[in-house]
């Protein structure tokens, strides 16, 4: 599975990134402003209980594309409808499983 990593408010930790390459054929990392065909994105945002974890910039993938949002706190955070929502480590686990099991 080809997948986007929209890092924002920083960049992702490493084992976050490693979870993410290993459950990936392909890895693409976010340049604002383009296209993207992927199968799935993953939205990084260390601010995401502070403000909307929607993509800055004019970032576009596949309606069909699945999307993760990885936050360190996920209370309160607006994500993109129909976005899987993990907390950074709490749900370490869970995440390694979603992406093993490509969802």
């Amino acid at each position: 599975m080809r997948t986007l990593l929209i890092e924002q408010g920083g960049a992702a930790p490493d084992e976050l990134r490693e979870i993410v390459q290993r459950g990936s054929t392909e890895l693409v990392r976010n340049v604002s402003g383009a296209d993207y065909d992927v199968d799935r994105v993953v939205i990084w945002d260390a601010d995401g209980p502070g403000r909307s974890v929607t993509p800055q910039g004019p970032v576009r993938w596949p309606s069909t594309a699945e999307v993760f949002v990885v936050v360190p706190d996920t209370r309160g955070v607006p994500a993109p409808e129909q976005a899987s929502v993990f907390a950074w480590r709490a749900d370490v686990d869970r995440l390694k499983m979603a992406f093993m099991t490509g969802g």
